[in-house]
């Protein structure tokens, strides 16, 4: 064997780009505060949270999360402010900077605001108490602040007695882990973004709970849209509705099939009649269909959300 070969260096093999689709990701700037362990029952949506939408409106008024520098001393910026600080961006004296998700997928960590051309540290929830107009238990959502607010625990792979939270477990199962007798695991997006289990056209299939590898390490959840619900203003101050599900809302969700209201984002071509045109009114046929007969819904299978 001669010294060059013996001595030879691997070439490190390029990682392979992790598949995504991009859509707005809206961020909440008003509505309730998000308190820690209130006591109250738990709103749909708290003030920064990040909200997939498949829609191309600001729906309610809510700004894609493009990394806009907002004044601090501007109402409701204030209670933003408290909550996401500095962790985007701005001078934290006269402005401060919303989350940056264009072209980006948002990952779970505790060092949220931390970036790279692929991703963005945010907080990932899972909805964990079941109230009126509450989410779904097992829905996963996006958090521009750095803990769990009332009703959410944090998306992060902890192992939980069964007992405190029976509706989260028959929803969920032991799918992320736990014995299932007497406790069971929650996702853990720790360091991975949620990727849409199934088989999308061209790709490998995701299995619930399944951990992907790639440029941005993802976990396979189910994606699911909101098919049936209130239709989305197209003004307002930004506050998402804080008692129920909007058309075209997206969502990761843990358990394994969708709840009434809602459809598993997997490219289905759905007719154009009185069941679905609001549908197809607020999404059209961004994600396929010929716009005479049919449309299409997003398809995330085996896929990755990015910010337009």
């Amino acid at each position: 064997m001669t010294e060059s070969v013996r001595n030879a260096v691997p070439v490190a093999q390029p990682v392979p780009p992790s598949p995504t689709l991009a859509m707005p990701q809206l961020v909440a700037l008003a509505g309730i505060f998000p308190s820690r362990d209130d006591g109250h029952d738990t709103p749909y949506f708290y003030t920064a949270m990040v909200q997939p939408f498949a829609g191309a409106m600001a729906a309610y008024g809510a700004p894609p999360a493009q990394g806009q520098e907002l004044p601090i001393d501007s109402m409701p910026n204030e209670a933003l402010f408290a909550i996401m600080g500095m962790a985007f961006g701005g001078d934290g004296f006269r402005n401060f900077a919303l989350p940056n998700l264009k072209g980006r997928t948002a990952i779970g960590g505790q060092q949220i605001g931390q970036f790279n051309p692929q991703s963005l540290v945010l907080t990932y929830l899972i909805a964990a108490t079941p109230s009126a107009g509450a989410p779904l238990p097992g829905m996963v959502a996006l958090f521009a602040g750095n803990y769990a607010p009332d009703g959410w625990l944090v998306a992060d792979g902890s192992v939980l007695p069964i007992s405190p939270y029976v509706p989260l477990f028959e929803t969920i199962g032991t799918a992320f882990g736990g014995n299932g007798a007497t406790n069971f695991a929650l996702p853990d997006l720790n360091g991975a973004a949620a990727v849409g289990i199934g088989q999308g056209p061209g790709l490998p299939p995701v299995a619930r709970g399944e951990t992907v590898s790639g440029a941005v390490a993802g976990l396979g959840l189910n994606y699911l849209i909101c098919s049936s619900g209130a239709y989305p203003s197209g003004s307002g101050d930004g506050y998402l509705p804080s008692s129920g599900q909007f058309l075209g809302q997206v969502i990761a969700f843990a358990g394994a099939s969708p709840p009434q209201g809602w459809a598993v984002c997997d490219g289905s071509l759905l007719p154009i009649n009185g069941e679905t045109e609001e549908l197809y009114v607020l999404i059209g046929t961004t994600y396929g269909g010929d716009g005479e007969q049919d449309f299409a819904l997003p398809d995330l299978r085996g896929r990755m959300l990015t910010g337009t």
